[in-house]
């Protein structure tokens, strides 16, 4: 049996030859094949053979238009295998993420608590709110010239001459102590208190994005939900989705988001490792002279 003959017998029953025969094969021949293979192939029951795709570059145009025209909307894994070799079309693959606070934990790899994205993208004050102000806050904040010059106007209006206003932290406690500023320490203090608290969420939040920011861009990140703009196909090549090849043929209508929480709740994917650490958080003065401004006003 020729190798015409050979070529002629595994296409008639629809199968391909083994690799080794086919390497065996002239370029003019390999050709042949593959011009007989393609019209046949069914890509749930009868798919291309790895090597057969390997040489589908070599072909002629006119059957690399004809073998594309077959491949089916689901199977993007194959395009995107050929896609460095063959010019193909790859559909836009891409989609918006939409989380429910209540779901987000199953995107990431963590140890906290279910709940930990509705507790601070909610602000749950009682995070950090345990009721203890540092009433020493006034010796070590540091006041803008406006907080400065109101404090000073403040401590003039209710000791009048009596307390020297040139150093302020003096001035503050002098006041404290001739039982006139408890009001005001109890504002430096809560106010330090909440900028604090501010900015050791602030820290945290920047570590749950960072975590998400590996699934695409974030839309939004707040207590109505989790949106990001993804792209499936970039999703694949990052390694963020395995095993896709398993889910290829489960989806046929372009539904990318189907496709990605399907892997999501199957436990098929590469989730982003999420690590929370609030220990570099600090007390930014901007922000608390805008804290302590709104509550000083209070009292003025």
């Amino acid at each position: 049996m020729d190798n015409k003959d050979l070529i002629r017998q595994y296409v008639t029953v629809g199968g391909g030859i083994p690799e080794y025969q086919f390497d065996r094969l002239s370029h003019n021949l390999k050709v042949s094949y593959m011009r007989a293979r393609i019209p046949g192939y069914d890509f749930d029951e009868n798919p291309p053979e790895k090597y057969e795709l390997d040489y589908l570059p070599n072909l002629p145009e006119n059957y690399i238009k004809q073998f594309v025209s077959k491949i089916p909307m689901n199977a993007l894994d194959m395009k995107l295998k050929l896609n460095n070799s063959i010019d193909i079309e790859i559909p836009n693959t891409d989609f918006t993420i939409e989380i429910d606070l209540d779901e987000a934990h199953r995107y990431v790899n963590s140890e906290y608590a279910d709940d930990i994205f509705e507790k601070y993208l909610g602000f749950d004050n009682d995070l950090y709110n345990d009721g203890y102000y540092d009433t020493k806050a006034y010796t070590y904040v540091s006041f803008n010239k406006e907080n400065t010059q109101r404090i000073e106007n403040y401590i003039t209006s209710r000791a009048g001459d009596e307390i020297d206003v040139d150093n302020l932290e003096r001035a503050i406690g002098k006041l404290i102590e001739a039982g006139m500023g408890d009001e005001l320490e109890n504002i430096i203090a809560s106010s330090y208190s909440e900028c604090s608290s501010s900015a050791s969420h602030d820290l945290v939040i920047k570590g749950m994005k960072s975590a998400f920011e590996e699934y695409g861009e974030i839309l939004s990140f707040n207590e109505e939900g989790i949106k990001i703009k993804a792209n499936l196909i970039e999703l694949i090549n990052s390694s963020k989705i395995d095993y896709y090849d398993d889910y290829a043929t489960r989806f046929e209508n372009g539904d990318w988001s189907g496709i990605f929480s399907e892997l999501i709740y199957s436990g098929n994917s590469d989730k982003p490792n999420m690590y929370l650490d609030d220990r570099g958080a600090y007390c930014d003065s901007e922000n608390f002279n805008e804290i302590f401004s709104d509550r000083f006003s209070e009292i003025e």
